[in-house]
């Protein structure tokens, strides 16, 4: 039997303007997922990474594609089927605060998913439930009577991790869900994520800029750029050995958290701006600022292909 979790098919996501113009968020994107796996997504502000996870969870809709869940076309179902699937993912994002309602008690907050999702269980189920999820989070149960305000941003995010996790779902989308705390805050974020995941058969969509905390949370990890998968593969495999000119980029401008071999290093700077993505390149979207582009990057879009075990790119030249 197949362990594949999520699958998403040629998903588009455009954004009308005045006149034919349209913002290219998200572009011709296919990928899959499997159970209890982790998937990184990275790349430059902008390049469609938020709105790509808001598409997932059809907060976004769509322009076209297919989003298959556990063998289900989500596209197919009717709005109540859609809600009594939704329990089955939820999100977290990066602004814990802003992500909390600043009139309701965490009991409250914590306690509405269950409420929306789970409207047979009784008030002292919920309240036993709640009370259980805040302690696994690593929250004192006096939590539950404060508001958001009162608490830091980490502990903020542990609410946001206990509400999106009451509902005991099977994929959780992490929205930059560490970039906004301090540094000592997100490693203790991360491991209560990765300790979540084994108790609770997670599967994790991992979003960020920061590839070291991508290393440390993926098994796998797909590179987007103007809304365009660049190299998608198992995470040893592309951080190690990068086969795109994009992806080796992003890996030479990551700082080195030793200061020696950070001052001494020499990254070459990825050339140009990133183009507007109401106008995006022909052909290859990254070839405006590629090294090694040619003629026919200008007019063939290259595919995703397999390049080595677990290890596919989308380039004419890979290295």
């Amino acid at each position: 039997m197949s362990d594949q979790l999520l699958a998403a098919r040629h998903l588009r996501v455009l954004f009308p303007l005045k006149g034919d113009q349209a913002v290219h968020a998200v572009d011709d994107v296919s990928f899959s997922m499997r159970e209890r796996e982790t998937l990184g997504l990275v790349g430059e502000s902008g390049c469609g990474k938020s709105t790509l996870a808001r598409a997932i969870m059809h907060l976004q809709p769509l322009t076209s594609g297919q989003i298959i869940w556990r063998g289900v076309s989500l596209n197919a179902l009717k709005p109540r089927e859609l809600h009594d699937r939704r329990r089955e993912f939820q999100m977290i994002f990066q602004d814990p605060l802003a992500s909390l309602n600043p009139r309701m008690t965490v009991a409250t907050l914590v306690a509405e998913p269950l409420r929306a999702l789970r409207p047979n269980l009784r008030a002292e189920e919920v309240r036993d439930i709640v009370s259980n999820m805040i302690g696994r989070v690593g929250l004192e149960p006096s939590t539950l009577d404060r508001y958001p305000h009162e608490f830091s941003g980490g502990q903020c995010q542990r609410i946001s991790i206990a509400r999106a996790l009451v509902v005991d779902p099977k994929l959780l989308v992490c929205d930059e869900p560490v970039s906004a705390l301090d540094v000592s805050v997100q490693a203790q974020i991360l491991n209560l994520l990765k300790e979540l995941q084994a108790s609770h058969d997670l599967s994790l969509l991992f979003i960020s800029h920061d590839l070291s905390v991508v290393r440390h949370m993926s098994d796998r990890i797909m590179v987007l750029y103007l809304g365009r998968i660049m190299e998608f593969g198992s995470r040893d495999r592309l951080l190690d050995s990068p086969r795109h000119p994009y992806t080796r980029a992003l890996i030479s401008a990551a700082p080195i958290p030793n200061p020696e071999i950070e001052r001494t290093r020499r990254a070459p700077p990825l050339k140009g701006e990133v183009p507007s993505p109401i106008d995006p390149p022909s052909g290859c979207v990254f070839r405006t600022r590629c090294p090694k582009a040619a003629e026919r990057c200008t007019v063939d879009v290259p595919d995703l292909r397999p390049i080595g075990p677990g290890q596919n790119v989308a380039c004419h030249f890979p290295n």
